[in-house]
C-alpha cells in the first residue's frame, strides 16, 4: 500500500519475500516508468490483463494490443533472489521469428545481433539468453519441455564478461540451431537482463526505476533488429 500511495520508492522485502508484496512493488515500478517507455516503445501501450501469483516469481509486461502474444515485449519478472528486464519473443509472433531466422542466416545481419548483445552486456549486470519448447493443456496450462539458458558471457563475441566466466561459444550455437530448426513447436526465445537482490545495491531504492528505463533504452537496437528495422 505504501508504494501505491508514495510511488515506487525500490524492490525490497524486509519481512521476507513474498508473491503478494513483489506484486505491489512490481506495479509501483511499472507505473512509474510507463510514461517514458511509451515515448520509447510507441507501440507498446499493452499488456497483461493481471498480474497472477501463480508461480515463484511475479511478472507483467508493456506489450502490443490486443494480445501482447502477437509480438515482441518486454517483460519485467520479480523473484526472490532476482529481478529480470527481458526482450521476449513469444511463439506466437511468427513474423519476428522469420526475422530473427533471417538475422542468423545473413552473415552482416547476424554480426549487427552480436553487436547489439554485446553492446547490452556492457549496460547490465548479467546478461542471459533463455529458449524455452512448451506445450499447454486445454489452452491455458503451461507444460515445460526443454529449457536451455546460458550467460551471453560464454559467447565468443562478448564485449564483457563476469569473473570467472570462460568462453563456450557451444551455448550460443545451440541457440541458433534451436531458432533455424524450430518447426512444429512452441518456443519462446528471451533476452535476459538479469539484477541480482544480494549485488545491485541501488535495487533497494528509488533510483532503479531509472536503472530499469536505461536498460530498456539499451534494448532499444536490439528490439529494432527483430522488428527489422
Amino acid at each position: 500500500m505504501d508504494e501505491m500511495l508514495s510511488g515506487f520508492q525500490g524492490i525490497d522485502f524486509p519481512e521476507g519475500y513474498t508473491l503478494a508484496r513483489a506484486k505491489v512493488l512490481l506495479k509501483a515500478l511499472m507505473r512509474e516508468i510507463r510514461p517514458p517507455v511509451k515515448r520509447l516503445y510507441p507501440e507498446l501501450v499493452g499488456g497483461r490483463p493481471s498480474i497472477t501469483l501463480d508461480g515463484p516469481r511475479v511478472w507483467d509486461c508493456f506489450g502490443v494490443k490486443p494480445k501482447f502474444t502477437d509480438d515482441l515485449h518486454l517483460t519485467f519478472s520479480l523473484g526472490e533472489e532476482d529481478t529480470v528486464i527481458a526482450i521476449t519473443l513469444p511463439n506466437a509472433a511468427t513474423q519476428r521469428w522469420r526475422r530473427l531466422r533471417a538475422v542468423l542466416e545473413d552473415p552482416i545481419l547476424s554480426l549487427k545481433l552480436q553487436q547489439a548483445l554485446g553492446r547490452l552486456r556492457r549496460e547490465v549486470p548479467e546478461l542471459w539468453i533463455r529458449v524455452d519448447q512448451r506445450h499447454f493443456i486445454g489452452q491455458r496450462q503451461i507444460v515445460p519441455d526443454a529449457v536451455l539458458e546460458f550467460k551471453v558471457d560464454t559467447a565468443d563475441f562478448a564485449a564483457r564478461r563476469s569473473r570467472g566466466v570462460r568462453p563456450f561459444p557451444t551455448w550460443f550455437k545451440a541457440a541458433q540451431e534451436a531458432v533455424l530448426r524450430r518447426h512444429g513447436v512452441n518456443l519462446q526465445f528471451m533476452v535476459r537482463a538479469q539484477f541480482a537482490s544480494d549485488q545491485v545495491r541501488e535495487m533497494r531504492t528509488a533510483r532503479f526505476a531509472d536503472i530499469a528505463l536505461q536498460t530498456l533504452r539499451s534494448f532499444r537496437p536490439l528490439y529494432d533488429l527483430l522488428r527489422g528495422k
